[in-house]
């Protein structure tokens, strides 16, 4: 994405990621890029001939656009406007300047496949001993407590379930399990292409 207010891309999606364990209940697990979308719904909306929301990207002017192929050659959206940027911001100097790796523009791109350059990506990792701060079974029934009181809150009319981080995931591992992995033509084309290359063949 681009600097709040700028049109070149300067930073990455730059993806945070929390989670929390629970007791009885299933664990928290907030993952989430800083932009309004993954690029790669992009991507794929490209390669389907599908539009997109017009917040989900800028062309290369600055300006909002609902055409993936515009959006490509542009910047994402910031999610949230400016929150999104320094959330990013802050994210690609833990990650990238304090880890001595590629920081900003200079971080290869995650999408060229066909380049050797490097993408010298960093990332930065933090894990706390919730020992030393509450016991743990303690902690546990906490999130527990918290997770039921989100569950029980009153919903808008229509909605029949309050989705918490981790939902999502679960529930679509759930159904791929059951029926497998849809591929676009797109996608099998796509892996068609690379097994050729390297000299592997669809599975019967």
């Amino acid at each position: 994405m681009a600097p709040w207010g700028g049109v070149k891309a300067f930073f990455g999606t730059n993806p945070i990621s929390i989670a929390v364990p629970g007791g009885k209940e299933p664990p928290l697990v907030l993952d989430m890029a800083t932009s309004e979308v993954a690029r790669f719904k992009i991507l794929l909306a490209s390669r389907k001939g599908e539009k997109i929301p017009s917040h989900w990207a800028l062309d290369e002017h600055g300006l909002p656009t609902d055409e993936p192929h515009a959006a490509l050659k542009g910047t994402m959206a910031p999610m949230s406007r400016y929150k999104g940027f320094g959330l990013a911001m802050m994210i690609d100097i833990l990650s990238g300047v304090l880890t001595g790796a590629a920081s900003g523009p200079e971080v290869g791109d995650l999408f060229s496949f066909e380049t050797s350059e490097k993408q010298n990506v960093g990332h930065y990792f933090q894990a706390i001993h919730i020992d030393h701060l509450v016991p743990i079974q303690e902690f546990e029934q906490r999130i527990d407590r918290l997770i039921r009181q989100l569950r029980s809150a009153p919903r808008v009319p229509g909605v029949d379930k309050i989705h918490l981080p981790g939902d999502g995931g679960r529930e679509t591992e759930q159904k791929r399990r059951e029926q497998g992995i849809p591929l676009s033509p797109d996608v099998q084309n796509e892996l068609g292409r690379l097994g050729k290359k390297y000299g592997l063949t669809w599975p019967d």
